[in-house]
């Protein structure tokens, strides 16, 4: 039987790890988000995806039913994807 202890050492030591791979990558990038003031070419928005980097578009304009998982799924067929994902889901620099 493993004691009570244990789950929470084990949480503790994983929300370490999770804390300090966070500060590593922010020494690493820093906390700089690209700002374009329009829509990306597929050649500029393929660079932003490379070097995965938080980018606001402003003055985007996607029409939200447009991008369901159909429509993703007939852009893309079965070419594999990246996702990242941080922790919280949310992107927080060092607050």
């Amino acid at each position: 039987m493993t004691p009570k202890g244990d789950s929470r050492t084990q949480k503790s030591s994983q929300q370490a790890s999770l804390e300090w791979l966070s500060a590593e990558y922010h020494d690493l990038n820093g906390d700089h988000i690209d700002i374009l003031e329009g829509t990306p070419t597929a050649l500029e928005f393929a660079r932003i995806v490379q070097i995965s980097r938080p980018v606001l578009i402003k003055r985007f304009q996607a029409s939200s039913c447009k991008w369901s998982n159909d429509y993703l799924i007939s852009k893309m067929g079965s070419r594999p994807i990246s996702v990242a994902v941080t922790p919280n889901g949310c992107y927080n620099p060092r607050s």
